[in-house]
């Protein structure tokens, strides 16, 4: 049986705020005119801080559940070391330590936001695929995922801000990575 044209209507919409709510992130970069080093890296390190959270909290008990407590704790932190090891092993420089900051800064920045679009993409085929199959699970999948996309909304408008000193082009560029998902 296909689904009714409200059932569609209703899991694109579903998608399609889920995918938006990359924008309520980008108002965080509003708050200084011209952010500082320490102001960037509180914001960023926030929005990793609560996508961490995120995946240990329900990626962990998922993992849990499909091959069990001791398995998904050895994998998980197995991740850790191994992200560990490559941060240790590859030479980089950091961002704000390197002469020159803004050409690195735009590269990474433009870099952040095709990564978010890239992994809204799939999130948004997700919400689509799963409020098309039960309108409640689409929802609590919705809801979920839109808590998720603010943080990305923040690590894609504060280092725009932070380059060009324009609101327009912060919340243009999170607007923009969120698209994708609807896209998707």
């Amino acid at each position: 049986m296909s689904p009714s044209g409200s059932t569609i209507l209703t899991a694109l919409i579903l998608t399609t705020l889920a995918g938006l709510a990359t924008t309520i992130g980008s108002i965080a970069g509003f708050f200084y005119r011209r952010p500082g080093p320490r102001y960037m890296a509180f914001t960023l390190g926030f929005s990793a801080g609560v996508m961490v959270l995120i995946s240990f909290m329900e990626l962990l008990k998922k993992g849990i559940e499909s091959i069990g407590f001791v398995p998904a704790y050895i994998s998980f932190f197995s991740g850790i070391v191994v992200m560990f090891v490559i941060d240790m092993l590859l030479p980089h420089t950091y961002i704000l330590e390197s002469t020159k900051r803004d050409d690195r800064l735009r590269r990474a920045t433009f870099m952040v936001a095709l990564g978010i679009c890239i992994h809204n993409f799939p999130e948004g085929m997700a919400t689509l695929a799963t409020s098309l199959n039960d309108r409640g699970v689409g929802i609590a999948l919705a809801i979920a995922i839109a808590i998720h996309n603010i943080p990305e909304g923040i690590a894609v408008s504060v280092p725009v801000y932070a380059l060009t000193g324009s609101a327009r082009k912060a919340f243009l560029w999170s607007f923009l990575s969120g698209v994708s998902e609807p896209l998707g």
